[in-house]
């Protein structure tokens, strides 16, 4: 066998081994975890990402309203002033809105270029 052969059936061997410890690894992960501890940090930051826009639009439409609370039975005029800083105000909550929107529409994108990362990753390896 040529010296230049042997090399290449060596490093084919290698690489052989490599695939096969990475596979090995993944399913020892899926079986003790459920899932691959990739899966599981998606999964973890895609709630923590779910959590920090439940609060943001929680937090903003409260503050929002809280503006727009009047005391029951406190007179016409803090009914009509009250009705006219809403009116007034719901402009002011559309923005935080459309702003909460792309800022959802930036993490989704986000994420998903990240799956499609780990996918084409997974993909290198399965045929690599």
């Amino acid at each position: 066998m040529e010296p230049l052969s042997a090399v290449g059936v060596v490093a084919n061997i290698a690489q052989l081994v490599d695939a096969a410890v990475n596979a090995f690894t993944a399913c020892h992960e899926i079986y003790q975890l459920g899932q691959s501890i990739e899966d599981t940090r998606m999964d973890s930051t895609s709630e923590q990402l779910l959590e920090a826009y439940d609060k943001l639009t929680a937090q903003t439409l409260q503050a929002e309203l809280n503006v727009l609370r009047k005391a029951p039975e406190s007179g016409l005029r803090a009914t009509i002033q009250k009705a006219w800083l809403k009116k007034r105000e719901a402009k002011t909550v559309g923005k935080p809105n459309l702003a909460l929107d792309e800022y959802e529409k930036t993490l989704d994108s986000k994420i998903l270029v990240d799956v499609r990362h780990i996918l084409g990753a997974l993909d290198a390896k399965q045929q690599g």
